[in-house]
């Protein structure tokens, strides 16, 4: 059977975390409790020989999880590398050190039936810490996203929530590997949103987002510039004056923080 989703998970140095992410992976079923057909495709970015070893369980020769090999280039160049792989219609993202709930994909693909025209599909979450324990007040509600307006305000889209037709994606271009400042995504969900694709938003917790001081967007300088960077990148299209102005505001308000 053909899958129905591609998930994608880039890993670099991710063995601590990366066979909960995959396990949480392999454990989605649909409305009668059976496995939704999928593949998951890690792209290991330069690791050591230890996140190999934590991978093995899940290698055979017709299994669900292939692994596509590259030297270190970051996130971006990996989620590119383990999409050119995909196969099914729909992409969906899961950074190495998160989990997803088992009826996640359920619940998206349920979405995608009552929106057809839906090209990112995505949810809620919690955060854990690095034990996996869920911290209080951890609730990751983002929102819904009915244009670029929203997304200029804010990242509105979480990654490891996020499914994405992936003809929607490739259109786009996929990630920007030259965006290094770990918003890669958030320049992707702008330029979808700018093309004018539809964003749809599952009200439910279905992630876990862990949070550990080595994670990207512990460093919060860093993250505005890869947000500055990517609204940047937006000003260069065909956008409204009122977009434009809402980017320039905005522009100013990263530069402009402590």
């Amino acid at each position: 059977m053909l899958p129905i989703a591609s998930v994608i998970v880039p890993a670099w140095n991710s063995e601590r975390w990366l066979r909960e992410a995959v396990e949480s992976a392999l454990a989605q079923t649909d409305e009668a409790g059976r496995p939704i057909p999928l593949e998951v495709i890690v792209c290991d970015d330069g690791s050591s020989v230890r996140q190999q070893l934590a991978l093995e369980p899940f290698l055979a020769p017709d299994g669900p999880v292939r692994v596509v090999l590259q030297s270190h280039r970051g996130q971006a160049a990996a989620r590119n590398a383990a999409c050119r792989y995909a196969v099914a219609p729909w992409l969906a993202f899961l950074d190495a050190d998160d989990r997803w709930f088992p009826g996640k994909l359920r619940a998206q693909f349920a979405a995608a039936i009552v929106h057809p025209d839906a090209d990112v599909i995505y949810t809620g979450g919690v955060c854990i810490d690095e034990a996996g324990v869920r911290a209080e007040n951890s609730m990751v509600w983002p929102g819904p996203v009915s244009g670029l307006s929203d997304l200029v305000a804010e990242n509105r889209v979480p990654l490891s929530s996020a499914m994405v037709r992936a003809s929607a994606f490739r259109e786009a271009g996929g990630f920007d590997e030259v965006n290094v400042w770990g918003a890669d995504d958030y320049e992707l969900w702008l330029a979808l949103a700018d093309a004018g694709r539809r964003f749809v938003f599952v009200p439910q917790p279905l992630v876990e987002y862990r949070i550990h001081a080595d994670q990207a967007s512990a460093d919060a300088k860093r993250m505005r510039s890869g947000a500055a960077y990517a609204l940047t990148r937006t000003l260069l299209r065909g956008i409204s004056p009122a977009e434009r102005k809402a980017i320039v505001s905005r522009l100013a308000e990263l530069v402009n923080a402590p």
